[in-house]
């Protein structure tokens, strides 16, 4: 049995496969599925398996920081964003590592770059492992951004 832990409104996670060891998150109930930021999305054939490439930069304000990675496309969605316009994104399937667990979650690929934060953790992922607080934020541990950094050098 899972137990589930309380959260707040913002979050510190890491995505393993896509070498984020640390990225700051929105919690987002409003949102069904998360939602990435990344760039030069671009699907591709990688061993008989459709796949997408993209670049992502886990701190907006600080595009040296960035990976480029290639996953297989687990599907792709029309999404309606916040503002109400409706785009065709990709979506992958990767483990998100939140207070020492692990859990595979759907996430959308967009251009978040005008946003304050990276990523934003749907309620599909947060249902599987959290309550919300929000009137509370990094309930699992604050961090600050230039530690988190210091974690991309070791990588």
């Amino acid at each position: 049995m899972i137990h589930k832990t309380m959260i707040g409104w913002e979050e510190w996670v890491s995505l393993p496969k896509l070498k984020l060891p640390l990225i700051k998150v929105k919690i987002d109930t409003g949102a069904k599925i998360s939602a990435l930021h990344a760039v030069n999305i671009k699907a591709v054939t990688r061993n008989n398996e459709k796949c997408v490439k993209f670049t992502t930069h886990p701190f907006i304000n600080d595009p040296k920081i960035e990976r480029t990675v290639c996953l297989p496309i687990y599907d792709e969605r029309n999404i309606t964003s916040s503002n109400g316009e409706k785009e065709s994104r990709y979506i992958i399937c990767t483990p998100l590592k939140i207070n020492h667990q692990v859990f595979d979650i759907e996430i959308s690929l967009t251009n978040r770059s005008l946003m304050r934060f990276p990523m934003l953790l749907g309620r599909e992922a947060i249902a599987q492992f959290a309550f919300v607080d929000p009137s509370r934020s990094y309930c699992l541990g604050k961090r600050t951004s230039t530690y988190a950094k210091s974690l991309y050098n070791k990588i």
